[in-house]
C-alpha cells in the first residue's frame, strides 16, 4: 500500500451545497497498522453497455478494469467490497434485448447477470429499477419487472425508507422477498431490505441504502405501475414526499449494525443530485463513507498517476476525490460517486484505525475509466498480460449484441452535419441542439396528427421534458442506436390544449 495522506489540500464541502472551504491533512511518513479495505462503487449504470455513438463496449471494459483493481487488492492483502448507488437498468435497446436472448428471457436480466459475474455485494435502490417490462412500451413505473428479475440477483437492494409490504404484483409474477435488516449479505441475496453486514477479514462492514424521496413524484403513475408500494410513514398527497424524515432511519439500522458487531458502514444513497435532498453527513454519526449516485458532482483528482485517476479525454472533475465531511460527533467521513453508464470505476482504498474511524485514505482512490486505453495502463501497473473481462460476462454481451433487435439498430436513418447534444449537465440546465430537434420532431408530427381530424384546432409548441434525453449523438451518420439510446424511455406523446395562464403556470412549475 502507497503512502497515504500525501501533503496536500482537500476539498471539503459543508453541509448539502454550502459554502467549500479548505481544509488541510496532516501529512504522514508511513502508512498506519489498522484496517484497510477496498470500496469499488458504481451508479446510475442504466442497461448502457455499449457506447451508441462510438460502439465502444463499455461493459467489457468496465469488467475488465473492476477485475483488475480487485487483482491488486488481493495483492497488498486488503479486502474488497463492490457496491452500487442504484439505477441498474434502465429500457434502452440493451434493456429490452435481455429477452430475446435464450439463457435470460427477461427484459432487463442482464444488468443482473452482468453485477452477478462482477460480485456485487449489495445495491441501494434508484427511481429507475422500476422501469416497465411490458408496461407502456417500456417507460418507468413496472414493479413486476423489479420482481421477475430481483429473484436472480445475487446480492441485496438496499432501501431504509422503502416499504415493500403491501406491494400487490400481476398474477404470475413471483412475490417480491423481504429480507432480515441488518442480517447478513448472503441471507439477503436476492432480498429487499433496509441494511445488512459482510464479513470480509473478520471485520463485518455494515452496509445501508437509500431511495430517491422524490420517487414516486418523478416515476411514471406510481398507483397503477408500484401498487403498493410506499415510503416508510407514508407519502405526503400532494407532494409524494416522505412523511417521515429518512435521518432517523438511517440511524435506527446504524444501532441494528453495531448490535451485530458492526464498526465500519458504508451508506449507499441514491438523492438523484446535491439538491435533490441528499443525506447530509453532519447529522449522522458511525458512518464512515457514502456512496453517492452518479448524478452528483463527478469527483477526481486534477492529474492522474498512471491508471489511478484516468479520466475519459473530455472528462474534468468538478471537486476534489473524495470530499471529507464531519459527522455530528466530529469523526471523519468520505464521500464519493463514479461516472455513469458504465463509463467509470469508483476506487476508494481506506484504513480504519481501532475505534473503526478512517484514519488514512490511499492517494491511488479516484475513478478509473472504462476505456481500452485504461486497460492497459491497469495492465502495465500489474504486470501482466492485458486484462480481460470475465467470460461470462463476454458471452453474455455478444449474445445481446447478436440479438435481432441490436443488429437492426445499426442501420442509418440520417445524417447530421454538427453533433447533437444530449449530454444531462447540458440539456437539463440550458437549450441545446439536440433538445431543440425533439421539439420540433413532436410538433412536427402532432401538426400532421390533428390535421386528420375535422376541425382540429392547430398545435402551437411542443415540450420535451429533459429527463427523458439520454444521449448525444454525434453523427455524421444517424442509427437507430443513436437515437434509442437518446430516446430510451420510448415516452408517449399527448396532445392537449391550454389556456395562457396555464401554460405559464406549468413552465413556472417546471423551473
Amino acid at each position: 500500500m502507497r503512502t497515504v495522506y500525501k501533503k496536500q489540500t482537500l476539498t471539503f464541502i459543508a453541509g448539502v451545497v454550502g459554502a467549500l472551504f479548505l481544509r488541510s491533512v496532516v501529512a504522514q511518513e508511513s502508512p498506519g497498522q489498522g484496517f484497510s479495505l477496498q470500496v469499488l462503487h458504481a451508479s446510475n449504470h442504466e442497461s448502457a453497455f455499449q457506447d451508441p455513438n462510438t460502439l465502444e463496449p463499455k461493459i467489457l471494459h468496465y469488467g475488465a478494469v473492476l477485475g483488475g483493481l480487485k487483482m491488486l487488492a488481493e495483492r497488498e492483502e486488503i479486502p474488497s467490497l463492490y457496491v452500487a448507488a442504484g439505477d441498474q437498468t434502465l429500457p434502452g435497446p440493451f434493456y429490452q434485448a435481455s429477452a430475446q436472448v435464450d439463457s435470460l428471457g427477461v427484459q432487463g436480466l442482464a444488468d443482473i447477470r452482468f453485477f452477478n459475474v462482477m460480485g456485487l455485494t449489495a445495491t441501494s435502490i434508484g427511481d429507475h429499477e422500476f422501469n416497465g417490462d411490458e408496461f407502456n412500451g417500456g417507460m418507468d413505473g413496472g414493479i413486476d419487472g423489479f420482481a421477475r428479475r430481483l429473484r436472480f440477483a445475487k446480492y441485496p437492494f438496499l432501501a431504509v425508507n422503502l416499504d415493500f409490504s403491501q406491494v400487490r404484483l400481476s398474477e404470475g409474477v413471483p412475490a417480491i422477498e423481504i429480507g432480515e435488516d441488518a442480517a447478513s449479505v448472503e441471507a439477503n441475496q436476492g432480498k429487499v431490505a433496509k441494511s445488512v453486514w459482510v464479513e470480509v477479514n473478520g471485520e463485518r462492514i455494515g452496509l445501508i441504502g437509500r431511495a430517491p424521496s422524490d420517487l414516486f413524484d418523478i416515476t411514471l403513475k406510481p398507483e397503477a405501475n408500484m401498487p403498493g408500494l410506499d415510503f416508510v410513514g407514508g407519502r405526503h398527497p400532494e407532494t409524494n414526499r416522505p412523511l417521515e424524515p429518512a435521518i432517523p432511519q438511517i440511524l435506527e439500522q446504524v444501532d441494528l449494525l453495531k448490535a451485530q458487531g458492526v464498526n465500519k458502514i458504508i451508506l449507499l444513497d441514491h438523492p438523484l443530485d446535491f439538491s435533490g435532498d441528499p443525506v447530509p453527513a453532519g447529522e449522522l454519526r458511525d458512518v464512515d463513507i457514502i456512496v453517492f449516485a452518479g448524478n452528483t458532482d463527478f469527483m477526481a483528482k486534477a492529474e492522474p498517476d498512471g491508471p489511478f485517476n484516468l479520466l475519459r479525454p473530455d472528462d474534468k472533475p468538478v471537486v476534489d476525490y473524495p470530499i471529507l465531511r464531519d459527522d455530528a460527533e466530529g469523526n471523519p467521513v468520505c464521500v464519493v460517486n463514479s461516472g455513469q453508464s458504465y463509463r467509470y470505476v469508483g476506487n476508494l482504498i481506506v484504513t480504519f484505525d481501532d475505534q473503526g474511524l478512517i484514519s488514512e485514505i490511499d492517494d491511488r482512490s479516484g475513478p478509473i475509466a472504462s476505456t481500452a486505453e485504461a486497460v492497459a495502463a491497469l495492465s502495465e501497473e500489474l504486470s501482466v498480460p492485458t486484462l480481460q473481462a470475465p467470460q461470462e460476462l463476454r458471452s453474455t454481451f455478444e449474445a445481446l449484441a447478436g440479438t435481432p433487435l441490436i443488429q437492426d439498430l445499426f442501420a442509418v436513418v440520417g445524417t447530421t452535419s454538427s453533433p447533437l447534444n444530449g449530454a444531462e449537465d447540458d440539456v437539463r440546465s440550458r437549450e441545446t441542439n439536440l433538445g431543440r430537434l425533439i421539439g420540433d420532431s413532436y410538433l412536427w408530427w402532432a401538426r400532421r396528427y390533428v390535421q386528420q381530424e375535422e376541425n382540429a384546432a392547430s398545435v402551437d409548441l411542443a415540450l420535451k421534458n429533459s429527463g427523458g434525453i439520454r444521449n448525444s449523438i454525434l453523427g455524421p451518420n444517424i442509427t437507430k442506436f443513436s437515437i434509442e439510446s437518446a430516446l430510451a424511455f420510448d415516452n408517449a406523446l399527448e396532445i392537449l390544449e391550454l389556456s395562457g395562464n396555464e401554460l405559464l403556470a406549468a413552465l413556472e412549475n417546471a423551473v
